[in-house]
């Protein structure tokens, strides 16, 4: 009996607590500086952002190779060879995603062609969408309601995990699908039009949900402008991967691949599967969410979740989820103007999915940087041209801007290799198991001298290119001992 009584009077003092939280709120939002302190918010939440990815730039905090392998195909695009990514031995990286977005980048990092350019992008992509959604919800309800949209979207994990996590070049899409949704609410064809096509050029992982749009028009407006320009745009850009891709988890046989009858009974992790779609779905507390109309478009997205990705890859695919967050902040939205008379116990489950979020969306403001880093920026240092290079996920960033760049699992014999080796010599993770292999692959071959080892961090190159840089026959690098060879390669210019 006391038990439920606690229970209840929990419950009964959050209620409060949300209540009092609403009521600041409007009473705030009267305030003529209300507004301007709102949009100053969101461009600080910006520096906040880029500041995290500095710190994680500096520290070498990238854990995948995600970033590296993307921003090396636009700066060979910047240099002429078009998304060629050599990390795919491939053409072009198109063969494995459609992501014609990275074309956005590319002036913009052919004037300074640095990592954190890219995140600078993306991230000015958010702010901006973010002001605009304030300025939309208030005009269309009340600044309540534009101020819990923006932290329904601000403070969402994927939205986390885009503006600082491992860098995509399609981690726009989720501003841009916003425009495309909030066009389509007010009618806005000419608009609607515009971020529909642009749509389509981000990644083929949009194109159900793009059609989906569509289909939301055939069912809602009856009218072939708004019908057509979204399902065309989505069976096109579907029917192009099919054609074009022919590689990686994008290829049109991997998807289907999984809806197979035998695929479908031999799910596993669906614990996994299932806590991942409670995240993501936790800032609208799931329920209220399938009384809108645009819950239509959660559905190629939580399908991903729960048949296709691999539980190990949801957090560095997390990108493949980034529509699911303007998708919620327009349910929101919907909701507000379908259930007028229930606006504030909508606001209060919005306020209680944004406490819930907070924690998660945190981690990933976490600096994760290498105990290794004034080491690795020392074998840095020890790279003194473009030539051929691998290097371990961490050096990625610094080192990748160059026509030949790969990761440890490409097992090339590149003229420059620069490793972060596991301290566990037997390891379960295949990565590291394919990292250790590949160091004692160099070791064994004779090609290459160690011109840089301090703790894990250690750093070969070719005795070709050691010839070809200090200007000395490469039969006569084996009377140089290890010391000397090292002090004079520091010292190279």
């Amino acid at each position: 009996m006391k038990k439920e009584q606690g229970k209840a009077g929990s419950k009964e003092g959050m209620q409060k607590r949300i209540a009092e939280i609403i009521t600041r709120i409007e009473t705030y939002s009267r305030s003529p500086w209300f507004d301007r302190l709102v949009v100053a918010g969101i461009i600080l939440l910006g520096f906040f952002w880029f500041s995290v990815t500095y710190q994680q730039y500096q520290q070498f905090a990238f854990r995948t190779g995600d970033t590296p392998v993307a921003e090396q195909a636009i700066w060979n695009t910047v240099h002429g060879r078009i998304f060629y990514q050599s990390f795919l031995q491939t053409d072009t990286n198109l063969r494995e995603h459609l992501n014609f977005i990275q074309l956005l980048y590319v002036p913009f990092y052919a004037i300074i062609p640095h990592t954190l350019t890219l995140f600078f992008i993306i991230q000015l992509s958010f702010v901006a969408g973010l002001i605009y959604l304030f300025w939309f919800v208030k005009r269309k309800i009340n600044s309540i309601a534009a101020v819990i949209a923006v932290g329904l979207f601000a403070f969402n994990p994927l939205t986390a995990s885009q503006a600082v996590g491992d860098m995509h070049v399609v981690s726009v899409a989720g501003p841009m699908f916003l425009m495309l949704l909030i066009a389509y609410h007010e009618k806005q064809y000419r608009r609607f039009l515009f971020w529909t096509v642009a749509m389509v050029f981000v990644s083929e992982f949009v194109a159900p949900t793009v059609a989906l749009v569509g289909v939301l028009a055939l069912i809602e407006r009856r009218n072939w402008k708004w019908i057509l320009p979204p399902l065309a745009g989505g069976v096109g850009l579907y029917m192009a991967a099919k054609y074009y891709i022919t590689i990686g988890f994008g290829s049109n046989e991997n998807i289907v691949s999984k809806f197979t009858p035998t695929a479908l009974t031999s799910i596993y992790k669906m614990d996994k599967r299932l806590e991942l779609v409670r995240m993501v779905l936790a800032p609208l507390l799931w329920i209220p969410l399938w009384l809108s109309k645009y819950s239509i478009l959660l559905i190629p997205s939580l399908l991903i979740a729960l048949v296709i990705i691999i539980p190990g890859r949801i957090a560095g695919g997390s990108h493949v989820f980034i529509l699911i967050v303007p998708i919620l902040v327009m349910i929101f939205v919907d909701l507000l103007e379908k259930f007028k008379n229930h606006r504030k116990w909508i606001y209060g489950i919005a306020i209680v999915g944004i406490l819930l979020s907070i924690y998660p969306w945190s981690k990933w403001m976490a600096i994760d940087g290498s105990d290794f880093t004034s080491e690795m920026n020392r074998a840095v240092a020890m790279v003194k041209d473009g030539g051929s290079l691998t290097a371990s996920t961490q050096f990625g960033p610094k080192v990748n801007r160059r026509e030949e760049f790969f990761l440890p699992m490409n097992d090339k014999m590149t003229d420059y290799v620069v490793l972060k080796t596991s301290k566990i010599v037997k390891d379960a993770n295949e990565l590291q198991s394919q990292e250790l292999k590949y160091d004692q692959k160099l070791e064994a071959s004779g090609l290459y001298r160690i011109v840089f080892r301090e703790g894990r961090v250690v750093v070969y190159v070719k005795k070709a290119k050691i010839a070809e840089l200090l200007q000395i026959p490469e039969d006569q690098l084996a009377n140089l001992s290890d010391k000397e060879l090292t002090e004079r390669w520091k010292n190279l210019k």
